[in-house]
């Protein structure tokens, strides 16, 4: 590439003297400046390199002047004229072979895999309801979203404009909630957009997660469930290890058809600082101890650690536990119990056992 931008632009120079010097200037500033204002503006991070797309047509011109002037020194019969015009036809091949290859990296490299937002609105869609919301945050994926998002449920691109106003962002989300009953959220690009983490800690504090986060490609969708109407908890008193207490668990309803979703809200304390983190398990099993389906997440969603908890306060701990379409009807026992993630098979000892159990559920079948 630097041969054929260096000899043909020389060659282009050489041959057409001033007259040639605005033509190779023009994509030289077209190809350096978008670049330019890149470092300057201190942009240079993987996420932002969509902003150079400019410099490459630029770049792209350039290469075309280079092999043009290559041609122009072979065309006009200076000594090395068929050596010159060899040259020049290989630089042409070898670019294009190289370009050929570049593209189908494009189809069969994982590297280039582009987040797979047909599969997440196939998701959305294959079983939507009245009340569904969507939130995109960040808002930037918006484009590429309603590509493929035709839609009836509401599309809320959050945090709103460039974010940093988390005021503004904690009043957008609280209003989502109070006007949906299910709200599907993709995460891309949030940690810029949104470095506050306010529309995640807000759906997790005010909301059910059901189930647990799938990744496509590099966005991680989500799906939350807005609270029903929750009886008031009941104690527990469940010590796990030394210095973690399950004070009180509430579950919104004891009968429930396949395909809902449990809500669950533990409230945990513990007499002691923790050094370690731990994640909180909850399983729904059959009547034989098999397990159906479970989630595991750090409390509250993973905002608040174990590692932050300060002994004497409460923390309120809340998950939604998806029945699956297919579950058999019957009674089935939730439990729920704390592990080391670094080592999922070490679970907090409990009065004996590795769970403390919340009790039994009744699943009936969606027709009755």
């Amino acid at each position: 590439a630097l041969l054929i931008l260096s000899g043909g632009l020389i060659g282009i120079l050489w041959l057409r003297g001033k007259a040639a010097i605005w033509p190779t200037l023009l994509p030289i500033i077209w190809a350096g400046l978008p670049v330019a204002l890149f470092l300057a503006l201190g942009l240079f991070r993987p996420a932002n390199l969509k902003f150079l797309l400019p410099a490459q047509i630029g770049f792209a011109l350039l290469m075309g002047a280079g092999i043009g002037g290559w041609w122009e020194l072979a065309r006009r019969g200076y000594r090395l004229d068929r050596i010159t015009l060899i040259l020049t036809i290989l630089q042409a091949i070898w670019l294009l072979v190289y370009l050929v290859n570049g593209l189908q990296s494009l189809y069969s490299d994982p590297h280039f895999q582009r987040a797979d937002y047909r599969s997440m609105v196939q998701a959305i869609t294959a079983n939507a309801r009245a009340g569904d919301s969507i939130i995109l945050d960040a808002p930037n994926q918006e484009e590429v979203f309603r590509y493929y998002y035709h839609g009836d449920a509401k599309v809320y691109p959050l945090p709103a404009g460039l974010g940093g106003d988390d005021g503004e962002t904690l009043v957008a989300v609280r209003n989502v909630i109070q006007n949906s009953q299910r709200i599907f959220v993709l995460f891309w690009g949030e940690s810029e957009r949104d470095p506050h983490h306010i529309v995640e800690d807000t759906l997790n504090s005010a909301t059910f997660e059901a189930g647990q986060d799938r990744w496509y490609g590099d966005v991680r969708f989500a799906e939350y469930v807005t609270p029903a109407t929750m009886p008031d908890s009941k104690p527990v008193h469940k010590l796990f290890g030394d210095s973690i207490l399950l004070e009180r668990a509430a579950i919104n309803k004891r009968i429930f058809h396949v395909g809902d979703v449990v809500q669950i809200r533990l409230e945990w304390q513990t007499n002691a600082l923790l050094d370690k983190r731990y994640k909180v398990f909850v399983q729904l099993l059959n009547a034989g101890g098999v397990l159906m389906t479970q989630r595991d997440s750090e409390p509250v969603g993973g905002s608040q650690p174990t590692t932050t908890w300060q002994p004497a306060i409460t923390i309120y701990d809340q998950h939604g536990l998806a029945l699956p379409s297919d579950l058999p009807p019957g009674d089935y026992q939730i439990i729920v119990g704390l592990y080391d993630p670094d080592d999922p098979n070490q679970r907090l000892p409990v009065a004996g056992k590795t769970y403390a159990s919340l009790g039994y559920i009744a699943v009936i079948s969606s027709t009755n």
